[in-house]
């Protein structure tokens, strides 16, 4: 099988301590895979799960604020994905606000979506129309806005968080390389509940190049209230070749505050994160294998009890007619 990424998997068992119980889980990482002649060609930046094999996602640079419905058809055995089909889209009367995420509230059969361009996270119901409802965010940063989105319904509970901090007083530490941004809690009336901290790992990379991007691009709430916390950078040098995109999948315990440092840092508790697994893809001559994660969402647990994590990539449109929409599982055991 061709290998399109260099994939670090840590695939020890990581003890996660709960007041009544210790489990074991393992990380696996499936092989990517696209799927250009079944979808049309996206900014894909945000998906979640409707039911069975039903997805909501989200392309950032489509015309009206809205979701497409994507059909994903999972091997209930080994996880991969087998095929993926485009059922439509459906569009709101509002203009497209630069759609980074989204998430669905089965209770109330409405979806959110976030607009990194004017810093709001609107709920729409299922054929598309405003309900008048949004979060109640503080203002985000001008530089990096609210990016990811996750709702669970074991715990009732949405998060979001802002990609990254360039310049905030809560979020500026001693080392400057090294900034939190603040994952933020809300109940289903859409009102904050709880801010905890999260720290960055110091980016790779301190020369941009043409473009660039580090920070947290998205979230997924689990039903044990524990988080999973996607950091990427990405940077592409002038020349474009040689671009690359590091992943990381960090999981963290709200919740359970005896797994933090208890930590006072200005507004709200520093997570202490334990890193599941990582990868990166690069652009060369011979490497296309590049894929922008930008969504996340849990998918079908497989035949042996195993969780499945969907992830879907921004291909900016098909770039350059190298790049694709990439798509890729996670295996949580």
């Amino acid at each position: 099988m061709k290998i399109y990424c260099k994939i670090i998997c840590i695939s020890l068992f990581i003890f996660l301590m709960t007041p009544s119980l210790s489990a074991q889980i393992s990380v696996k990482i499936n092989d990517q895979i696209s799927f250009s002649k079944k979808i049309p060609p996206g900014n894909y930046s945000g998906i979640t799960r409707l039911k069975d094999d039903l997805y909501a996602v989200v392309s950032d640079k489509s015309e009206l604020d809205g979701f497409f419905i994507f059909r994903i058809y999972i091997d209930s055995i080994n996880g991969n994905i087998v095929n993926v089909e485009n059922e439509g889209f459906v569009a709101s009367a509002v203009s497209n606000r630069d759609a980074e995420g989204i998430a669905y509230i089965p209770e109330r059969k409405t979806v959110l979506i976030v607009g990194e361009r004017d810093g709001r996270i609107m709920e729409y119901d299922s054929v598309g129309t405003f309900t008048g409802r949004e979060l109640l965010l503080e203002k985000e940063s001008k530089t990096y806005g609210y990016e990811s989105l996750t709702y669970n319904e074991n715990t009732g509970l949405l998060w979001t968080c802002t990609e990254n901090i360039y310049s905030d007083a809560y979020a500026i530490l001693a080392n400057d390389t090294m900034v939190v941004v603040r994952l933020k809690a809300f109940n289903t009336d859409l009102y904050p509940v709880s801010t905890y901290l999260y720290r960055l790992d110091k980016p790779l990379s301190d020369n941009i190049g043409k473009y660039y991007a580090h920070g947290v691009s998205e979230l997924l709430a689990l039903d044990d209230g524990s988080l999973i916390v996607l950091e990427r950078e990405f940077r592409v040098p002038k020349s474009m070749i040689g671009a690359y995109v590091l992943c990381k999948l960090y999981l963290v315990d709200p919740q359970n505050t005896n797994l933090t440092e208890n930590k006072e840092l200005f507004y709200g508790t520093e997570l202490h994160k334990t890193l599941l697994c990582k990868w990166t893809t690069k652009l060369s001559l011979f490497n296309h294998s590049l894929a922008n994660y930008e969504g996340m969402c849990l998918g079908p647990k497989l035949s042996n009890g195993s969780q499945t994590i969907i992830m879907i990539s921004d291909s900016q449109n098909r770039s350059g007619g190298i790049l694709r929409d990439w798509f890729r599982t996670i295996i949580i055991k």
